[in-house]
Order: structure tokens, then C-alpha cells, then sequence
């Protein structure tokens, strides 16, 4: 449990290691994109790791992190027909970008940190956290960018808005944590 609340407060992927900067700042610019990269970006994490995790054993440790680019891909063709089967619409960017997800740091990082033959259990408990840290970060990223919409704010769907709620955020979580360190040492 401590692994998955670390993924999403101490390493979550938006707002302390921007592992998916480009998914997050394009998923949030609206509250459908965002659920649906929020869910498919999930799977496609979990899923592509575990199925790794299984079959590393049989891999060349140099050709570890090429599986799972690989089984990652996969799974990304595989939700983008779900999604089609569905009648999700999804923009050619959109397209593109989730396809992206197969070469991400949100899905490279957790393989390329985890040691070779690590019990399944923690590695996706640890995975489990960054998932549901991408998932809390980006709703709240998304959040902040339709209360601007609602405030009027014409550009509330530029990089630049996002780049800044990130920066906000990220000052918020600083303050949080000196607080807590000035709490702890009195």
C-alpha cells in the first residue's frame, strides 16, 4: 500500500516526475479526453508490465526494455480498437499520442527501475501507484483547466495554461511538504 500511495504523492508521473508531460498536458484540455486517456493509458500500463513481468525470465536482459515496447504496442492496438468498437472519436493527435503511451517514461520508467526478476507483486503495486498518480494528476490538471473554461479564460487549452497549472501544482505540493517538514523538526 505505502508503493502506491508513494506512486501517487512522492513519484506521481504529472506533478513530481513528469514522466507523462505530453499525455497530460493534451488529455486535459477536456473532461471527456481526459477519462478516456486516464483509462486507456491505465490499461495499457498495467497490462504491458505484467505481461513483461511474465515473460522477462526468457528474455535476454538487454532485450528486457525492447519487450516491452513492444507488448506495449500491442496492447495500444488493441485499445485503440476497443475504443473504435466502442465509437470513441479520437482526433489524429489524440491517435498519435496515445500511441506515444508505448514509449513513455510512465511506462518505460517502472521497467527500466525495476530489478530483474522482481517478485510480480511489488513491481505492480509500484506500477499500480504511477497509474493511479497519472490518473489523480491528470484529473485534477483537467480540473483546473475547465475552471478556467468556466472563468472565461479563452486560451484555458494552451500549452502555456498547462504548463503553468503544473507549475502551480507543483508550488502547492512544495508548500505542503515544507509545512510538514517545519511540523516534524519542532
Amino acid at each position: 500500500m505505502a508503493a502506491v500511495l508513494r506512486g501517487i504523492t512522492e513519484r506521481n508521473p504529472i506533478w513530481m516526475i513528469p514522466l507523462a508531460l505530453p499525455l497530460a498536458l493534451h488529455a486535459s484540455q477536456g473532461t471527456e479526453l481526459a477519462v478516456v486517456f486516464s483509462i486507456a493509458v491505465s490499461v495499457v500500463i498495467l497490462v504491458s508490465v505484467a505481461v513483461t513481468a511474465g515473460i522477462e525470465r526468457w528474455v535476454p536482459q538487454d532485450y528486457v526494455l525492447v519487450t516491452l515496447v513492444v507488448v506495449a504496442a500491442t496492447v495500444v492496438t488493441v485499445v485503440e480498437l476497443v475504443l473504435g468498437v466502442l465509437g470513441v472519436p479520437l482526433s489524429r493527435l489524440s491517435t498519435y499520442l496515445l500511441r506515444s503511451v508505448a514509449v513513455c517514461g510512465l511506462l518505460v520508467h517502472p521497467g527500466a527501475i525495476g530489478r530483474r526478476r522482481e517478485p510480480f507483486t511489488p513491481r505492480m503495486v509500484r506500477v499500480m501507484g504511477l497509474a493511479l498518480g497519472f490518473v489523480l494528476g491528470l484529473a485534477l490538471l483537467t480540473a483546473g483547466r475547465q475552471l478556467l473554461r468556466a472563468a472565461g479564460v479563452s486560451t484555458y487549452q494552451s500549452v502555456a495554461v498547462g504548463l503553468f497549472l503544473l507549475a502551480l501544482g507543483r508550488i502547492v505540493i512544495n508548500a505542503i511538504r515544507v509545512s510538514r517538514g517545519r511540523r516534524r523538526s519542532s
